[in-house]
């Protein structure tokens, strides 16, 4: 049981290490579509909850260039260190049938040698259900109650942030035209 909570510690402690005390940039825009990283770390579920609470989704990334722009946008939050983050790929329904949450159709992936592999965890057979992003782009299939932080994308632009000048607007808000 120590063994497991430590475990879980350094998780939290790596995963959080790698956010700015004050990020660079936490949103952002890509071909019309708003980007949000959302430091905290938190559940597969409750992140997509959380998304949608905020009439987003988990991030649907459908290009290479959609992928760079994320990595980028997460190094951009991490002060060039990167971080895993959640993304809305899941195969909950079928195992082996991919889906975005956002019901995109999938366009491109971009796995990890071996990967998806739906690995065992504790003898408890194939839990790796959701997806999250290395901090090298390549995706990864993990278990969904593992806590990170995740990206949301609204199908509109949102207002930018800086470390040079604070908006003021809170993240996801249209941007007026």
């Amino acid at each position: 049981m120590k063994t497991i909570i430590c475990f879980g510690i350094w998780i939290l402690t790596s995963v959080m290490a790698g956010f700015a005390a004050k990020p660079v940039s936490l949103n952002s825009n890509f071909r019309g579509h708003g980007y949000e990283v959302v430091p905290i770390p938190v559940t597969w579920h409750t992140a997509k909850k959380m998304a949608e609470k905020k009439d987003g989704y988990l991030v649907s990334i459908t290009s290479p260039e959609e992928n760079e722009f994320v990595i980028q946008l997460i190094k951009n939050a991490t002060n060039g260190e990167g971080a895993d983050v959640w993304i809305g790929l899941t195969d909950e329904k079928l195992e082996g049938d991919w889906e975005w949450a956002s019901g995109e159709k999938i366009t491109f992936q971009n796995w990890a040698q071996g990967e998806p592999n739906n690995f065992a965890y504790a003898g408890l057979g194939g839990s790796e259900n959701c997806v999250h992003t290395w901090k090298d782009g390549k995706w990864n299939d993990y278990a969904g109650d593992v806590r990170i932080p995740f990206i949301i994308e609204y199908d509109h632009e949102i207002e930018p942030d800086s470390d040079s000048k604070s908006s003021g607007v809170k993240p996801g808000v249209r941007l007026k035209k």
